[in-house]
């Protein structure tokens, strides 16, 4: 009798921590599997709203560009959590896949409970992400341009304008 009162016991306190919002490195692992899948629609549960929005665009966009060949080699990555860290109801998780070796990085947030990624359009498109950065001011844009010149010249010719490039 005492061993069946401490299964049901375990069975109860298992379904009790099923149904909290986890911690941030299960959520990080499932959300990323699922992305790195494209199964996006599984990676939703444990997104924003923010977050849904830009897997939606993900959606039609990969629906529009990738092959079924590589939809089917998106099943094979693999996903390795390296560190999460935990500050508060924000987390940074660092991980690799078998196809990115070099650090990733995605951030959750904790809303009522739940562990859940977000994500932004603005981090997504290769700008400052607003979790990473709470100044974020969408209305001031590094300067990203570039001029490239061969030859011997100095930095303030590299910097000019165009007209000085050699043509």
């Amino acid at each position: 009798m005492k061993k069946i009162s401490l299964i049901a016991l375990a069975a109860v306190l298992f379904m009790i921590t099923s149904c909290t919002g986890g911690d941030a490195e299960k959520t990080a692992e499932k959300w990323l599997t699922a992305f790195w899948h494209l199964d996006y629609d599984a990676a939703e549960e444990y997104s924003t709203k923010e977050t849904i929005d830009v897997l939606k665009l993900f959606k039609s966009l990969d629906d529009k560009v990738l092959s079924d060949s590589a939809m089917a080699e998106a099943k094979k990555v693999k996903v390795k959590i390296k560190n999460v860290a935990e500050e508060g109801d924000n987390a940074t998780v660092t991980y690799t896949t078998s196809i990115l070796q070099e650090d990733q990085t995605i951030f959750l947030v904790k809303e009522k409970g739940q562990w859940l990624v977000q994500l932004t359009k603005e981090g997504v498109f290769g700008e400052k992400n607003t979790y990473a950065d709470p100044d974020f001011d969408p209305n001031v844009v590094a300067d990203t341009t570039t001029t490239h010149v061969s030859g011997d010249t100095s930095a303030a010719d590299v910097n000019s304008s165009t007209e000085n490039a050699p043509k």
